[in-house]
């Protein structure tokens, strides 16, 4: 008999802990879904009327992050990874988002992204010019003070990344990100 209870405890350890596992990984945590566009020309983020001549703009990144609300910024466990590398071409984006992607958070207050970019490319009347992104990454406060995350929410954040096309026509080593994330329906 002491054999059975003994089975009996191990098996209902072992459910109850699969079931906790699979609420947690399926209920107790938020979602957030990473989207991106350039915006409309004339939009308070910048212009982002490109010269006619300027046929693609790829923003290659290794990586999304999203900042945990009241940890230090430059402490690497403070920061969840949201979306992995991609490159996007910002011209198929004008006035249109595209999802990036999107993560699991445990509950809590988000308030930045940063976006590991160190490079973009930009074709100009067919040929590929390449611009640094200064100090390689993209760092964007979420527009009014961030979100909350809690219990099976889903949150979607759009990204919104131009560039200056005077910046681009200059041919200059660097290529300055104006951006912007916010809350989205």
């Amino acid at each position: 008999m002491g054999k059975g209870i003994v089975a009996g405890v191990f098996v209902i350890l072992l459910v109850g802990g699969l079931a906790a596992y699979y609420a947690y990984n399926n209920y107790l945590p938020g979602k957030v879904v990473l989207s991106i566009t350039d915006p409309p020309a004339g939009s308070p983020l910048g212009n982002s009327q490109y010269s006619s001549n300027v046929t693609h703009i790829y923003l290659t990144f290794s990586k999304v992050d999203i900042h945990v609300a009241g940890t230090d910024s430059s402490s690497s466990t403070s920061w969840r990874s949201i979306v992995g590398a991609q490159t996007i071409d910002l011209m198929t984006v004008l006035n249109i988002s595209q999802a990036l992607g999107n993560a699991k958070l445990s509950t809590g207050k988000y308030v930045l992204i940063r976006m590991f970019a160190n490079t973009t490319t930009v074709t100009i009347g067919g040929t590929n010019y390449s611009y640094n992104i200064p100090n390689g990454r993209i760092q964007i406060i979420i527009t009014g003070g961030g979100f909350q995350i809690t219990v099976g929410q889903t949150v979607n954040v759009l990204l919104t990344i131009s560039f200056n096309d005077s910046q681009i026509q200059a041919h200059g080593p660097n290529l300055t990100p104006v951006a912007k994330a916010e809350v989205v329906p």
